[in-house]
């Protein structure tokens, strides 16, 4: 201290100290400056827990649509629950999912929430998120191949180089086997949907998409009345009717025991034909043509072979008990649980048949030519198993006819909302 400057008193140096300290500003915006910085350290976190709330929600949504559809398309049980589960994978917070409707219009609400990181500071702990989807059923398409089996593998196939076409309908297997429909490499069948009960083994490129987990079709001509018949009135002695290849016959409604065999040239009168204990057998070169015609099989031996190369014109009753049914096997004529007969539908363009076939408790395999089922107004198959081998196609346009039973109908779903 020099000894001129004047000696302060303590008072006097504690009043310089807190002027010193006023006029001195190093450190004066550091606390503002981080309380400033608290909202926008919140504000940015707040963007990121929101970025992966809309993340989430989209993914949600995703599950949710697919839910909706599920729920009017397919059987699979348990699919609310599994709906859950899959929200569930996203976040860890159990989701809350109601479904309202009906068969037709079904729309599914989820509830779910995203824990989040930042937020939290603030005490915001999760962003509830909901999302809906509604869908319904926007068109109903005819089947002309329903396979009614329930458990094997390829209760429809097509196998080989398939040549199928299925105009304005859809192909359909019951099987809830994992291959309930079976579709070989090589086959590039075309139909407006392909759908099976079980699984689908199909190569890339099938178009529609097959699908899996489809609801059971109803067999439709399952309670249809069976024709009285007491006696072999159609060929008179219980023995098989057969028309030789040089003969031509004009042949009446009746019972024909043992089988009706056409080799030559036979016009069929309108009415029920049952053949009884015995098979229908068309062979090459036959000519065979009816209109108003229905071939009712029963009997443990019944069954059917049209091959190829014969001229076939065949047309079913418009109306009546068998109203658009060619072929119709009784459902009891293989309650002994014996599915080894295979029909056989062959043909080309010179075979016509307007009219369903149906057999059941029988496989029927369809290995035509080309042209078969060109000129065919209708001629859905349903079958225990149908197996499909060569070139065909199918139409179901029965307008004019008065089906004994309404057609099984697959429903085509979208969402709406």
């Amino acid at each position: 201290m020099s000894q001129n400057e004047p000696k302060l008193s303590s008072s006097e140096k504690s009043k310089a100290r807190l002027a010193s300290f006023r006029e001195n500003q190093q450190g004066s915006l550091a606390l503002p400056f981080a309380l400033s910085i608290i909202p926008l350290v919140v504000l940015a976190g707040a963007a990121v827990d929101y970025s992966r709330a809309t993340t989430f929600k989209t993914k949600m949504q995703t599950i949710v649509d697919a839910s909706a559809l599920r729920a009017l398309e397919t059987s699979q049980e348990g699919w609310l629950a599994s709906t859950e589960a899959a929200i569930k994978t996203i976040d860890d917070e159990a989701p809350e999912v109601t479904v309202v409707g009906d068969a037709d219009d079904v729309t599914v609400l989820a509830t779910g929430s995203i824990k989040t990181s930042v937020l939290s500071i603030i005490r915001i702990d999760r962003i509830p998120v909901t999302v809906k989807a509604r869908a319904q059923i926007v068109d109903r398409l005819p089947a002309c191949i329903l396979a009614l089996n329930r458990s094997v593998a390829g209760a429809v196939s097509f196998s080989g180089a398939a040549g199928f076409f299925a105009e304005g309908c859809v192909v359909h297997s019951n099987s809830k086997n994992a291959a309930g429909l079976d579709i070989s490499q090589n086959s590039e069948p075309v139909a407006a949907g392909f759908c099976s009960a079980g699984g689908v083994s199909a190569p890339a490129g099938i178009k529609p998409n097959p699908r899996a987990n489809c609801r059971t079709m109803p067999d439709p001509f399952a309670g249809l009345p069976t024709p009285t018949f007491d006696r072999c009135n159609g060929n008179g002695n219980g023995k098989r009717t057969s028309v030789g290849s040089n003969e031509t016959a004009v042949l009446t409604p009746g019972t024909y025991c043992g089988g009706l065999n056409i080799q030559g040239n036979a016009t069929l009168q309108p009415g029920v034909y049952v053949i009884n204990d015995g098979e229908l057998s068309v062979n090459a070169q036959a000519v065979l043509t009816g209109q108003g015609v229905t071939f009712y099989l029963t009997g443990s031996k019944s069954g059917f072979t049209i091959n190829g190369g014969a001229s076939v014109k065949l047309e079913a009753p418009k109306g009546g008990d068998y109203g658009g049914i060619v072929i119709f096997q009784d459902p009891r004529a293989t309650a002994n649980g014996n599915k080894q007969i295979e029909n056989t539908l062959n043909g080309g363009g010179d075979t016509v048949i307007d009219g369903a076939i149906y057999t059941p408790g029988q496989a029927i395999r369809i290995n035509g030519s080309s042209g078969f089922g060109q000129n065919s107004r209708y001629m859905p198959v349903i079958a225990d198993v149908v197996t499909v081998t060569g070139a065909s196609k199918i139409k179901v346009d029965i307008e004019g006819v008065q089906m004994a039973a309404p057609l099984p109908m697959s429903t085509e779903t979208r969402i709406v909302e």
